[in-house]
């Protein structure tokens, strides 16, 4: 899962520097499709204050996946609404 989370971060990162509208929209694609595995199946253990006690995840990669959870949350619940 940690992995998942890596990509969702990435991939949304990088959509948003990517030039190439069709690259960008799969890149977005990726993102929110590893954020939904992680919701859908680990969502107690990517809680920001639960990730805290996990020795991988330094306070920068935190506060990371905190944005991109909220971006992405956000942009799934736009295209689903």
């Amino acid at each position: 899962m940690n992995a998942h989370a890596g990509i969702a971060i990435a991939a949304l990162a990088l959509s948003k520097i990517e030039a190439n509208p069709a690259e960008r929209n799969r890149l977005l694609q990726q993102a929110s499709e590893s954020y939904l595995k992680i919701v859908n199946e680990a969502p107690n253990e990517f809680a920001a204050n639960n990730l805290g006690s996990n020795w991988l995840w330094l306070d920068s990669a935190i506060s990371d996946w905190s944005a991109a959870s909220q971006e992405l949350s956000e942009s799934i619940e736009q295209s689903n609404g």
